[in-house]
């Protein structure tokens, strides 16, 4: 069997699923209702959104707005490598937009794994096993979030349904 095949197999059955999924959902209550609270606060801010690109009321696409924040970040990355500062781009935008307990709890985890579990560990272990830690903590949530997810859908459908 060749890959793309196995692929629209895979395809077609996410296809199917999602509306088996769907179905389900839609069969507890009706949605948008105060049974799915994503849906009644966020599809109104989704809806405006879209509206505001659809309508092109947004100013984001100016051509001015695009020069003057092109020619920001030339400065900045050029006083940066002038000053041979370890600062990039793309780190310091993504900075900015981060709101501050983000940021701040990154900046803290950072500077744990540069400069604590090195001398925890030691300096090879660390750089062999800080991936797979990594990892290990992200499948680890997603596990969590998976199960809190199924039990709350669960709560929700059997409180819903009229036995």
């Amino acid at each position: 069997m060749s890959k793309t095949f196995i692929g629209y197999k895979r395809f077609w059955l996410g296809v199917v699923l999602s509306f088996v999924y769907a179905s389900a959902l839609w069969s507890m209550t009706e949605i948008p209702s105060t049974h799915f609270p994503y849906t009644a606060i966020y599809w109104p801010i989704s809806a405006m959104y879209t509206c505001l690109w659809v309508t092109k009321r947004l100013t984001i696409l100016n051509p001015t707005f695009i020069g003057a924040f092109f020619a920001t970040g030339l400065a900045l990355y050029a006083v940066s490598e002038i000053a041979h500062a370890p600062v990039s781009a793309p780190g310091f935008y993504l900075g900015a937009a981060t709101p501050p307990p983000y940021a701040i709890m990154m900046f803290i985890g950072a500077i744990v794994g540069r400069f604590v579990f090195p001398r925890v560990l030691g300096s090879e272990k660390w750089q062999r096993s800080k991936a797979m830690i990594v990892g290990g903590i992200l499948c680890g949530e997603a596990i969590a979030v998976a199960l809190g997810a199924l039990i709350s859908l669960l709560m929700k459908s059997m409180w819903i349904l009229p036995y």
